[in-house]
């Protein structure tokens, strides 16, 4: 049975490899990537995650069976944050009614190596309150922490941890977004 995958991350990594197989296979695939791609869009910008929405919609006549959520950066920028985290959420989010058409509708987020990086919970907070900052007041990139001045520890930086949030629950108590966290400084 051929069935319809979108698979974000398409032109490299492991979202080329799992679109290459799932072709060798015999299913149909969009790939969606900043480049080389079915659906070329950037997922750290709204434009681009309701383009993406809108493209396959247009190429699919509104029906998949699965999403793969695979894009993603390990860098320590604004970028790693609106991908790994905003684009994947949305992604989900947006093509979960195209799903509904399938008889066996599927669903994986795959998350980068950057979630074994120590979490920071002002980072956390601001992403399960859904606070990204606008694309415009972005800074290209994010500056370390300020604990990590010791010598004696390696620098940890903003964002390069922006997939492992999604398996973590909040901190107990009320998550609020703190205006004191780099990335969301404009």
């Amino acid at each position: 049975m051929t069935r319809t995958y979108v698979v974000t991350g398409s032109a490299s990594g492991i979202g080329k490899a799992t679109a290459d197989l799932l072709a060798s296979q015999g299913h149909r695939v969009i790939g969606v990537d900043i480049h080389d791609a079915d659906i070329v869009v950037d997922l750290t910008t709204e434009s681009g995650r309701a383009s993406m929405t809108e493209r396959v919609h247009e190429l699919t006549g509104g029906r998949i069976d699965a999403i793969v959520a695979v894009a993603g950066l390990a860098t320590p920028t604004v970028a790693t944050v609106g991908v790994n985290y905003f684009g994947m959420v949305a992604t989900l989010e947006r093509l979960r009614p195209m799903l509904d058409e399938s008889d066996a509708p599927r669903a994986v987020g795959v998350s980068s190596m950057a979630s074994l990086m120590p979490v920071d919970d002002e980072l956390v907070e601001a992403l399960v309150a859904n606070n990204e900052p606008p694309p415009s007041r972005a800074p290209t990139s994010l500056p370390p922490t300020p604990s990590t001045a010791s010598s004696s520890t390696p620098p940890r930086r903003w964002g390069s941890h922006a997939g492992s949030v999604a398996t973590r629950r909040p901190p107990s108590g009320r998550v609020r977004a703190s205006r004191s966290t780099p990335w969301l400084q404009g």
